[in-house]
C-alpha cells in the first residue's frame, strides 16, 4: 500500500489548524526518527482530541525526566551485547573468552561486587586437556575441554569431549560422552556415550536437572 504525500500535504496546507504533540519541557515537538531512513518524523494530527489520545513513548518520557531532574549521561565505552534470545546469551557469555572483550567488560581498576564461593581449586587430572576455556573452582577435569565456559563443581570423566559450550555447575559428564554447542544447566547429568550436538547458530539448551541418556544432535 502506497501513500499520496502530495495529496496530504495539500490537505494541511490548507488547513487553519494543525496540531503537534510538544514536550512540557522542551517546549519542542516530540519527534522520532524513522529507523529505516534515519529521517526525523513530527506527528501532525487534523483534531486536537487526536493528538491528545496519541501515547508517549518511552523514549521521550525518559528525555523529559533527564531534562526535568537535571541527570547527566556517562559514557560507556567498554563491552556490551543486547541479550534478547538463546543465541545472544550464548554468544555474550563466549565472547568472554576473547582477553579484549573481557577486560573491556571487568576492567582491573573497577570492583565487581558477587556473591563469593571459597572452595579448592579446580583439578586437572594428567588425562585433561583444555584449550581456551574458562574455569571456576572446585571442578574436577579428566577430559577434554576446548572454547568453553565452566561454572563450580563440574565433573568431566576421562574420555568426555566438550567444546563451544556453557556449563552450569553441578553438571557431570560421564565417560566417552560429547557435548558441542550447549548450554547445559544446573545438575545435569549426560550418561556414558552420549552425544548433545547443537550448531553455532542453534545451540543445544539442556534445563535444570535433567538426566540425559540419549543422544540429541541439531
Amino acid at each position: 500500500m502506497t501513500v499520496d504525500n502530495s495529496f496530504t500535504m495539500k490537505k494541511f496546507q490548507s488547513m487553519e489548524i494543525i496540531y503537534v504533540t510538544f514536550s512540557q519541557i522542551t517546549k519542542l515537538p516530540y519527534v522520532e526518527c524513522d529507523p529505516e531512513t534515519f529521517d526525523d518524523q513530527v506527528y501532525m494530527f487534523t483534531e486536537e482530541e487526536a493528538a491528545k489520545e496519541e501515547p508517549r513513548k518511552l523514549r521521550y518520557v525518559l528525555r523529559d525526566l533527564a531534562v526535568a531532574e537535571n541527570a547527566f549521561a556517562y559514557e560507556y565505552t567498554g563491552y556490551l551485547s543486547n541479550i534478547h534470545s538463546v543465541k545472544a546469551y550464548f554468544d555474550a557469555n563466549l565472547d568472554m573468552l576473547e582477553s579484549q572483550k573481557f577486560y573491556k567488560l571487568f576492567a582491573p581498576n573497577q570492583k565487581v561486587y558477587t556473591k563469593v564461593k571459597n572452595e579448592e581449586p579446580t583439578y586437572y587430572a594428567d588425562s585433561s586437556e583444555v584449550k581456551l576455556s574458562q574455569f571456576a573452582s572446585g571442578s574436577i577435569v579428566r577430559g577434554k575441554v576446548e572454547n568453553s565456559m565452566i561454572s563450580r563443581n563440574v565433573d568431566f570423566s576421562e574420555g568426555s569431549s566438550v567444546s563451544h559450550s556453557i556449563i552450569f555447575p553441578r553438571v557431570k559428564v560421564a565417560k566417552g560422552a560429547t557435548v558441542e554447542y550447549a548450554i547445559v544447566d544446573k545438575g545435569v547429568e549426560i550418561a556414558e556415550g552420549v552425544t548433545v550436538r547443537g550448531t553455532e547458530d542453534n545451540p543445544v539448551v539442556i534445563k535444570k536437572g535433567s538426566v540425559v541418556t540419549e543422544d540429541i544432535v541439531r
